[in-house]
């Protein structure tokens, strides 16, 4: 019984590694689930290594239950074969475009079921004299037959990926060969050691080290600890910057009025230009004031910086805004330019502040009419969000803006009363600035810019683990049904409901448009053949003229025949969904465009 050590201690380093594993919250990606796979038939397969042992060797009248459990025992192997072999494979041709790793999977588990109902029906034979032990016969050749496999693809795998050989991915294949070279010497010497199942344990320890397999919590705190990191790196240079650009242009003024006025004999235009003079000395104190305010904050007014998605933040002040512009009778355009990112910064106080700030201009702005651009400007470690109101010149005073604002507790000021100088005084705190440009042609231009820091990332894979990260955490996608038919509507959405994303339903092609053109979150639309106010075809021409609009759009209808199909999708159709809708059809769309 002394051949029984061996696994016995593979035993215990194999629940060892199951619940450092499994004790955490791990990322499941194609590599942390194949070694799950792994791990559970290591853990079976000594099991069954152990129990087949000692059965075998103190009751050998009941030869039937140890061959049963050998057949057990090689379903595991095969198992453990089986993915290390896909493991191999999925690490080699991983960034390979056009292979479809889901396809490849289910036809290795596939062929690992046809594998073991041969398993069940070829015959087994045991061998066992009390010293030796071990089973032969057909059912065990299939055994035989998926290691040559799996050698053969590991191989293959070598070659092909011979550049990247010498990296740790390949370690645990150079192990397993190491390992079997001495498995067979020492099988040599003593038949009775029963040493495989240690050498799949051993091979399982080196890929729990060298898998990529991070967990969530260290990742959460990776990111948070990057964005802590980059606290103010470029401050200083990027405030002198913006200061001077922002004073020269006043000071500037200053000197070419002094340069008309110094020689003017006229009254008048002498009074002129020091009420020039006089307005931009204002703008100057007006800058200074900024920075001091800046540098003087309350500390009561608690800046906490996080990680934050910018288009959610200017989604949800563009449409509060747009609501509150219906009360207050304005008419307000807006438009949002930027690219989907992350930056660092108290998205909670941004959005209070700046719907805030657009609501006390509404109140200025009764019956009248209001633009808002946002943009952002990027720079070497910092991103600049600006947000630039047009409107009907209005009275702001320089003065009243750039009064030193005393307030005890920002935190719990009402900012639907806030005076446009708390607002402004709140920006200053956000590492922002505010400017108002009284156009020639009656109009006032109000433009405020917020820095923010933007998501520093070592290195690729960071940003990959991370990115993975956000998907878990972040709402389900959103499938947008443009249709004016109610029960139509109903059949639909009722059937994109198992896959759990979210619907939004768009009474007819107008609504629909205008979802869009208000940068819903939408990455997938359904437009049926019947919209009767605005036609399916004209719909579907407007929707693909909006500025940046790339959503696959299909058709939803009855169609004659496959000549008709062809025309809607040189029309820009992703696809033509055929009624009565089939799950199968809708199933292939909905897996082929949201991942």
């Amino acid at each position: 019984m002394t051949n029984l050590y061996i696994p016995a201690c593979a035993f215990f380093i194999s629940i060892l590694m199951i619940i450092i594993f499994y004790s955490r919250e791990n990322l499941e990606t194609t590599e942390t689930k194949t070694f799950s796979y792994m791990l559970v038939a290591s853990l079976l397969d000594i099991i069954l290594t152990l129990s087949i042992m000692y059965i075998g060797y103190t009751n050998v009248d009941i030869p039937d239950l140890v061959i049963f459990l050998n057949r057990i025992d090689y379903l595991m192997l095969i198992t453990w074969v089986s993915s290390f072999a896909y493991y191999i494979f999925y690490i080699t041709f991983k960034s390979h475009p056009k292979i479809n790793f889901a396809k490849i999977a289910k036809s290795v588990k596939y062929a690992d079921v046809v594998f073991f109902i041969f398993m069940f029906l070829l015959p087994v034979e045991l061998f066992n004299d009390g010293v030796v032990m071990y089973a032969y016969g057909a059912a065990v050749n299939v055994l035989y037959l998926v290691c040559l496999i799996s050698i053969i693809v590991i191989i293959s795998c070598l070659i092909y990926g011979h550049k990247n050989l010498f990296t740790k991915k390949y370690m645990p294949v150079y192990v397993l060969i190491v390992l079997m070279i001495l498995t067979l010497i020492i099988r040599g010497i003593n038949p009775g050691s029963i040493i495989i199942p240690a050498v799949i344990c051993y091979i399982n320890l080196i890929l729990l080290l060298t898998i990529e397999n991070p967990d969530i919590k260290i990742i959460a705190l990776l990111s948070e600890a990057k964005k802590k990191a980059e606290k103010y790196a470029n401050d200083k240079e990027i405030f002198t910057f913006n200061m001077s650009q922002k004073i020269k242009e006043p000071v500037n003024n200053i000197e070419k009025v002094c340069d008309k006025i110094i020689n003017e004999d006229n009254i008048e235009k002498i009074r002129s230009g020091l009420e020039s003079i006089k307005l931009s000395t204002q703008k100057v104190t007006y800058l200074v004031n900024d920075s001091l305010n800046i540098s003087t904050s309350n500390s009561k007014f608690k800046v906490v910086e996080k990680q934050y998605k910018l288009d959610n933040l200017l989604k949800e002040i563009t449409l509060f805004s747009k609501n509150k512009s219906k009360v207050k009778n304005v008419t307000f355009n807006f438009y949002v330019d930027n690219k989907p990112r992350l930056l660092v910064g108290d998205s909670l106080k941004i959005k209070q502040v700046m719907i805030a700030f657009t609501s006390n201009l509404f109140s200025k702005l009764e019956n009248k009419h209001l633009s808002l651009n946002i943009t952002t400007k990027e720079k070497e470690e910092a991103c600049n969000v600006i947000f630039r109101y047009s409107m009907s010149k209005i009275n702001i005073s320089l003065d009243d803006l750039n009064k030193n604002v005393e307030i005890d507790d920002f935190e719990n000021i009402d900012l639907d009363e806030a005076n446009l100088a708390h607002l402004k005084k709140m920006i200053n705190l956000l590492s922002g600035y505010l400017e108002v440009k009284n156009e020639e042609d009656n109009k006032t231009e109000i433009i405020i810019t917020i820095e923010q820091k933007k998501t520093f990332i070592e290195n690729e894979k960071e940003l990959e683990y991370i990115n993975e990260y956000e998907k878990m955490i972040q709402k389900n996608q959103k499938i947008l049904i443009i249709d004016d038919d109610k029960n139509s509507v109903k059949e639909l959405e009722k059937n994109i409901d198992k896959y759990n994303y979210d619907v939004v339903i768009a009474n007819g092609g107008q609504e629909g448009l205008e979802i869009i053109r208000n940068k819903e979150d939408v990455s997938l639309i359904f437009i049926d053949d019947t919209l009767e106010k605005l036609d399916t075809i004209t719909t579907f021409t407007k929707l693909k003229i909006i500025d940046g609009f790339n959503i696959p759009v299909i058709y939803v209808g009855e169609v004659k025949d496959n000549k008709e199909i062809s025309k809607l999708l040189q029309l820009g159709f992703k696809g033509v969904l055929l009624k009565p809708v089939k799950l199968r059809e809708l199933d292939e769309l909905i897996k082929k465009y949201l991942k």
